[in-house]
C-alpha cells in the first residue's frame, strides 16, 4: 500500500486532525482481526483492547474498539532519548462502525515530539509513522488512506537491537 496518500483530517475533534486515518468497506471485527496482522508483521504488540458495543443517539447499533498497542524498540529507544515521552505512550488504535464503513485511527506518533520539544525523536517519530501507516494501509480493500505531512529528522543510522529485529530476531521485550 503506497502510504504517501495519507493526509491529516479534522472533521470530528481537535484529536482526530492528528491521526492516522483509513475507512474501509469491512466489518469492524474483519478490520480488527486483519489490523492485529498488519500491527504484527511492522513489530506493534497489541496489550490490551477496550470494546464497546450499543446504540447511539439515533437508535442505531454502533461498535467500537480500541487497541492497546506498542512497539517494544521503539519504545525503549524514545524512552531513552527522552525519559517524559512516557506520557503518552503506548498508541491507541481505534476501530469504530461510521455507518457503512468501519474507520480505524491511529494518533499520529509526532505527539511525542510536540509533548516534549525533544527534537531528538524525530527519528523514532518518523518510523513509528511509518509502521503505523503501513499498518493501517494494509487492510484489504482500504478506499480511503489519509496521509499526515511530512517530519523532518536527522539522519541516524538504526541502533544494533533495530537491526536484530529487521533480521527477524523474536526478541523484542522493552528490557
Amino acid at each position: 500500500m503506497d502510504t504517501s496518500m495519507l493526509a491529516p483530517t479534522a472533521r470530528h475533534n481537535g484529536i482526530e486532525h492528528r491521526s492516522l486515518t483509513a475507512r474501509v468497506p469491512m466489518s469492524v471485527t474483519v478490520a480488527d482481526s486483519q489490523l492485529r496482522q498488519a500491527l504484527g508483521a511492522e513489530g506493534f504488540d497489541v496489550l490490551d483492547e477496550i470494546a464497546a458495543t450499543g446504540l447511539d443517539s439515533g437508535g442505531d447499533r454502533y461498535s467500537y474498539r480500541i487497541l492497546v498497542t506498542y512497539h517494544p524498540i521503539l519504545a525503549r529507544r524514545a524512552i531513552e532519548t527522552e525519559p517524559g515521552v512516557g506520557l503518552v505512550l503506548p498508541t491507541n488504535v481505534v476501530i469504530r462502525a461510521d455507518g457503512e464503513m468501519t474507520e480505524v485511527q491511529a494518533l499520529d506518533p509526532a505527539i511525542m515530539g510536540e509533548t516534549t520539544r525533544n527534537p531528538a525523536l524525530g527519528a523514532i517519530i518518523i518510523d513509528a509513522r511509518g509502521r503505523l501507516a503501513r499498518a493501517i494501509g494494509a487492510l484489504r480493500s482500504c478506499v480511503e488512506l489519509i496521509e499526515l505531512p511530512a517530519i523532518d529528522a536527522p539522519s541516524t543510522p538504526p541502533s544494533e537491537p533495530d537491526e536484530q529485529l529487521a533480521r527477524g530476531n523474536p526478541d523484542r521485550r522493552l528490557t
